[in-house]
């Protein structure tokens, strides 16, 4: 929710937004589909989970399933979300109520939109965004998936560090 939330402070607040970076992050919209689709992936884990090496592992290894696991807390029964589930679906559906075009239109800063081909933005979305604002950018990470700062945090630090020069 970082990228629509910078996204409405820039164009809400454009005195204090000099560049904006959208990473794996669109205008919102899908309504209770889009939120539930989220929710639902949440439900899906297999929580209690015994231990760090298995939530990690399940969370796809690496840097992402170590900072994943990181998130959990242990419970007499093994390491389970420090999030409420319901109190998620609650913060998440207002971006998902609908899509911010008004607000985007209204952006006037420069804008990256990095997204990882494994991303959940779609090409449509980010292809619409591209034609409604002619500040925006887009570079695509290449084997990344939503988590981009954590699939290529190296490629997406040289891309921000690029962009704000």
């Amino acid at each position: 929710m970082g990228a629509h939330t910078a996204l409405l402070v820039a164009s809400q607040h454009p005195e204090r937004v000099s560049r904006l970076a959208l990473v794996e992050g669109g205008v919102g919209g899908g309504a209770d589909s889009a939120t539930d689709l989220v929710i639902s992936w949440f439900r899906s884990w297999p929580t209690p989970f015994p231990d760090a090496a298995t939530a990690a592992d399940y969370f796809g290894g690496g840097l992402r399933g170590r900072i994943w696991a990181s998130g959990l807390s242990p419970v007499e029964t093994g390491l389970v979300p420090r999030f409420d589930i319901n109190v998620l679906a609650e913060a998440i559906a207002p971006v998902h109520e609908a899509a911010a075009w008004l607000a985007w239109a209204a952006v006037r800063c420069p804008v990256l939109i990095v997204t990882g081909t494994n991303g959940y933005l779609t090409s449509q979305e980010t292809t619409q965004m591209l034609a409604t604002q002619g500040s925006a950018s887009h570079e695509v990470v290449r084997g990344a998936g939503h988590d981009v700062h954590l699939d290529a945090p190296e490629r997406l630090a040289d891309l921000l560090e690029a962009f704000i020069r």
